[in-house]
């Protein structure tokens, strides 16, 4: 007689835990997050305040299918990819500021 090691569903246990681990952990949050942006993209209006990705403060001035025209300062307009927004700025001026 030979010695019967672990059975097969005991050592494909651990593998299986790390997958549940794993997609909780990182790929769960990750979708949860695309999400949220691409809700953001979609409720993207005109008079927004916005970041883009690469930094450039701006308010929209038109949102058009792909792309969206932001007013930078007086008199200068960029066109750029709705995918390149990466926030919208809550006004918070209308709130008092901390500590007062």
């Amino acid at each position: 007689m030979t010695p019967e090691g672990p059975s097969f569903i005991t050592n494909m246990f651990p593998i299986v835990l790390v997958i549940v681990i794993f997609y909780f952990l990182i790929i769960r949050p990750q979708q949860q997050q695309e999400k949220q942006r691409q809700k953001m993209l979609a409720e993207l209006a005109q008079g927004d305040k916005i970041i883009t990705t690469g930094g450039v403060h701006g308010v929209v001035d038109a949102v058009q299918e792909t792309e969206v025209i932001v007013r930078v300062a007086e008199k200068v307009k960029l066109t750029i990819q709705r995918t390149a927004v990466a926030a919208i700025i809550k006004d918070t001026s209308a709130q008092p500021p901390k500590g007062a």
